[in-house]
């Protein structure tokens, strides 16, 4: 004899086949679409309106056997038994987010990896960090001009904020690496370079932040 399959909350026993298991299927279908929208199946055997989709009878079906008690294991479409088994819905947007914060990021890590390499090559050899202090301060520059541009007009949309603001901005500039650097600096003793290199950091940060606002409240409109 064969394994027993697995009985769903909605009463649909998975693995079973043959027409007359398919025409109980259909008429318990039916029978439910009647009592709960009205119609059912005309005289030339064709569903006639009222009748409900497939997924929602399947899932007042497996409603109806969690209130008489029934315990099972529910398919994909089927509305879970227990709390913690819940489906958590995926919202439209959910997708579209991730890949503009991907594609963003992607554009502003390797935006960062070649502006360092330009300052380590024309700049001179010095223990001040350069490469990192010069790509924070200019993304503080960059995320005020933004910032201005949305508080006074609608000129970005929330998917544009997304992809600019999270996304390329977001692997552009780097404080973790601008606080490993500047640990380093003190565990070598340049306590004065680390000094130097934490303060100009957050002044010049913040400065080009404000300063980015300026410039666009000062633009015309």
């Amino acid at each position: 004899m064969g394994r027993r399959r697995a009985r769903c909350a909605c009463g649909d026993r998975r693995g079973q086949a043959g027409r007359r298991v398919r025409v109980r299927r259909r008429h318990r279908r039916e029978r439910a679409s009647r009592a709960r929208f009205g119609g059912g199946r005309g005289r030339d055997g064709r569903l006639s309106g009222g009748t409900a989709p497939r997924w929602r009878l399947h899932r007042a079906r497996a409603a109806d056997a969690r209130g008489r008690g029934r315990v099972g294991r529910t398919h994909r479409a089927c509305v879970p038994l227990r709390a913690g088994a819940a489906r958590v819905p995926v919202r439209p947007g959910v997708v579209n987010a991730l890949l503009l914060v991907g594609i963003g990021g992607f554009i502003g890590s390797v935006a960062r990896h070649q502006l360092g390499l330009v300052v380590l090559q024309f700049g001179a050899p010095s223990r001040f960090p350069w490469a990192t202090f010069a790509v924070n301060v200019l993304g503080c520059l960059v995320v005020g001009l933004l910032a201005g541009v949305v508080a006074r007009s609608d000129a970005l949309g929330a998917e544009a904020r997304l992809f600019l603001f999270t996304g390329v901005l977001g692997g552009f500039t780097t404080y973790s690496t601008f606080g490993l650097e500047a640990v380093q600096l003190m565990r070598r003793g340049d306590w004065g370079v680390a000094m130097a290199y934490v303060v100009a950091s957050i002044v010049l940060g913040l400065a080009a932040v404000w300063l980015g606002l300026r410039l666009v409240s000062a633009w015309p409109r």
